[in-house]
């Protein structure tokens, strides 16, 4: 990994750190972090988490992503889309972190009427992922998600 890109990560890192921070104590209002990509462009692969919805009570902390693609593509289940909204369960001792439910659009930046919505049983889990997504901020948000975790 480069200097510059990897300065860029440690700052996008500690950014959405302090804001995960802020946001549980003064319970902010719905606001979106883009660590990746630009909300405003539909051509952009853009991947957002709600700084808001995080939850810390256990190891396992949920929090709302939303993922926008610059082209069609399908889901693990085979299921099309351009954008979709998603809550994350967070795995703080294994560092990992896999998808509860999605809502899927066909629409970038999750425009239009969504055409399918999806739970995931613990038994069918679907692990976070974001192909093709450079740089993949999968890394970032479980840390973020973890940072105020106890040890």
């Amino acid at each position: 990994m480069s200097a510059k890109l990897m300065r860029w990560s440690l700052v996008k890192f500690f950014t959405a750190a302090c804001v995960f921070c802020v946001c549980i104590t003064v319970g902010a209002q719905n606001s979106w972090l883009t660590l990746v990509g630009d909300p405003a462009d539909s051509r952009a692969d853009t991947v957002q988490v709600d700084v808001q919805s995080r939850l810390t009570n256990t190891t396992q902390p949920t929090l709302h992503v939303r993922v926008s693609r610059s082209s069609l593509r399908a889901s693990w289940d085979s299921v099309p889309y351009c954008s979709y909204t998603s809550t994350l369960v967070v795995d703080c001792l294994e560092k990992t972190a896999r998808y509860l439910d999605a809502t899927f659009y066909m629409m970038p930046l999750w425009q239009g009427k969504p055409h399918t919505n999806s739970n995931f049983s613990t038994l069918e889990t679907r692990p976070m992922a974001f192909p093709d997504v450079e740089p993949n901020p999968a890394a970032s948000i479980i840390k973020a998600a973890c940072i105020t975790v106890a040890r």
